[in-house]
């Protein structure tokens, strides 16, 4: 399963109409998408933007903004013996991490460096100069 974003195209006069200046079709409405392998949409979430963020559930935690999405759209997968993974990428946090493991969801995506309380990412050049090594 991912959870990822998604413009529906419209030329609607709306004040949560998205503008993309770089997309080919550059007016339309942001939302949020729980999706399978089968690329079948299971839940979404419309982005609000100024209206703020849609309530959560009263037993669903508030982590941060971006991670509440994650959160509120995989509340839907249901808890079962197989466990489950979950793609997504700019939602990671380590809070997020430990309540989706604690839903026996596995969670993979990207995160930023200064999200990891007490880890200190080596230099870029340092990477580079190992990368180079190795080669």
């Amino acid at each position: 399963m991912a959870v990822d974003e998604q413009i529906i195209l419209t030329k609607s006069r709306s004040s949560i109409r998205q503008y993309k200046s770089k997309e080919p079709h550059k007016w339309g409405y942001k939302n949020f998408v729980l999706s399978g392998s089968s690329r079948f949409s299971y839940d979404f979430e419309i982005y609000t933007r100024a209206h703020g963020p849609i309530q959560s559930g009263p037993n669903v935690p508030k982590i941060t903004t971006t991670s509440d999405v994650v959160v509120r759209l995989s509340s839907t997968i249901p808890e079962v013996r197989t466990k489950y993974k979950l793609f997504f990428g700019f939602y990671m946090s380590m809070p997020l991490l430990t309540y989706l493991n604690k839903k026996s969801i596995l969670p993979l995506g990207t995160i930023k460096a200064n999200c990891i309380p007490g880890y200190k990412v080596p230099a870029e050049k340092d990477l580079k100069k190992k990368e180079d090594e190795l080669l």
